[in-house]
C-alpha cells in the first residue's frame, strides 16, 4: 500500500469507528483517485471476487499474525455489503460493488463517481 492510500485509509477506519458513522458490518476495498479518472482496472480480480462473494455468499479470512496484537484471528461475513470506497482529495466516496460489477465502462469521473455513491463523507 502506497503511503498516500495509508494515511488515507488511517483517516477511513477513524471515521467508521465514530458515533456518526452510519455504516455496519461490511467489506470495503479503498482506493484513492489521482487525477481526474478512477479507472475500474486498479480494483484487483481477487478483490473483485472477494467482494462479491461477501455481498452474495460468506467470506472467511484469517487475519495474518505479524507480531502486533490482532483483535481476533479470524472473521467470517456473510451476504453483507460491499464498497469500493474511492477517495478523492479528503472525500471518500462509498460505492456499492453491485454498481461496480453493472458499470460497463472501463473509468469513472468524478462526477458518475458522485451519481453513483450510497454515501459521501469528509474525512477529518
Amino acid at each position: 500500500m502506497q503511503k498516500t492510500e495509508a494515511k488515507k485509509t488511517i483517516k477511513l477506519i477513524h471515521y467508521l469507528k465514530s458515533a456518526e458513522c452510519p455504516i455496519g458490518t461490511c467489506a470495503i476495498e479503498v482506493k484513492v483517485m489521482k487525477g481526474n479518472r478512477f479507472y475500474l482496472a486498479a480494483i484487483k480480480e481477487h478483490q473483485l471476487n472477494a467482494l462479491k462473494n461477501t455481498k452474495r455468499f460468506k467470506i472467511v479470512f484469517k487475519i495474518p499474525d505479524f507480531g502486533a496484537q490482532n483483535p481476533f484471528d479470524v472473521f467470517c461475513l456473510e451476504e453483507e455489503p460491499a464498497f469500493v470506497v474511492v477517495i478523492k482529495d479528503n472525500i471518500a466516496y462509498f460505492i456499492g460493488i453491485e454498481i461496480i460489477l453493472d458499470y460497463s465502462k472501463k473509468s469513472m469521473d468524478i462526477e458518475m463517481i458522485k451519481k453513483v455513491a450510497s454515501l459521501e463523507i469528509i474525512l477529518k
